[in-house]
């Protein structure tokens, strides 16, 4: 009889976790000691705090995180949202993120959008620019970009409004006056600085060049569309054209695409299969 741990379809890239029997891609360490050394070289503790309530200053006062949408309580994130969020955010010892582009791709349910809206919001205003090292602990230290630009791609704009929406309801009252938060459908924008995370235009000619700081593809699973393609493509231009200090990545958000349908998410898999070859 085959398990998911015995059977021969197991691809490249995956694992069964041992507690539930699932298959597994990212890459968390089991080794006690691996994971504290990857923890110490990410920026990623500092966000979890940030968005959870608990980030500081430049001079060591509070700042305000986020809020849940739903319950209006202080944000907290699932271990593996976590653990996603250290390795996504991750550093090498030049100071560039390990990884330049990535998926995050869960089943339908599993707060997808909240989880994508969060981090947009991080972009937007938590510490995810590197300043420099701690000379205590060897730890990095992160900070406000000076104006980011973070934009979200979609199938339709209707779908990149949606997510915005939910990205937008995470700002409490507390927050958006603290940050300066104008949020909008289409663009919220940070008053004082111009920074701004927006919905992009569905015209892959009209968006071409801007100068993002970060990019999020939504719903990948359903871009199928020549056009579509195109803009995701734009997007990935976008950023890496951005200035090297920048360091602009793209991350889609997406559930399980259907095989053969030429989505730009069954893409990524592909194009990820053939680099682990």
């Amino acid at each position: 009889m085959l398990t998911t741990a015995t059977s021969e379809l197991l691809l490249p890239g995956y694992r069964v976790d041992p507690e539930s029997g699932a298959w597994v891609t990212l890459p968390w360490p089991d080794d006690p000691d691996e994971k504290a050394a990857l923890v110490s070289m990410s920026l990623g503790p500092a966000l979890i705090d940030w968005a959870e309530g608990r980030g500081m200053d430049g001079h060591g006062d509070p700042v305000p995180g986020l809020t849940h949408y739903q319950t209006c309580l202080p944000w907290r994130y699932t271990p593996g949202q976590k653990r996603f969020i250290i390795l996504w955010w991750l550093l090498d010892s030049d100071g560039r993120f390990v990884y330049r582009r990535g998926v995050k791709r869960g089943a339908k349910g599993t707060g997808k959008d909240p989880f994508g809206g969060a981090l947009m919001d991080t972009e937007l205003c938590g510490p995810v620019e590197l300043y420099d090292w701690d000379d205590r602990t060897g730890r990095p230290i992160g900070r406000r970009r000076g104006m980011p630009l973070v934009q979200v791609s979609s199938n339709s704009e209707a779908q990149s409004k949606d997510i915005l929406r939910v990205a937008n309801a995470l700002w409490g009252a507390e927050a958006k006056e603290f940050y300066g938060i104008d949020a909008g459908d289409t663009r919220t924008v940070i008053k004082d600085t111009g920074g701004r995370l927006e919905v992009n235009v569905a015209s892959e000619a009209s968006s071409e060049g801007d100068p993002v700081t970060a990019g999020f593809l939504n719903e990948t699973h359903h871009m199928r569309t020549p056009e579509a393609r195109r803009v995701a493509a734009v997007a990935r231009r976008n950023a890496a054209k951005s200035p090297s200090h920048i360091q602009a990545r793209v991350l889609e958000l997406t559930n399980a695409h259907g095989l053969g349908g030429g989505s730009v998410a069954e893409a990524s898999m592909e194009t990820w299969q053939k680099q682990l070859g």
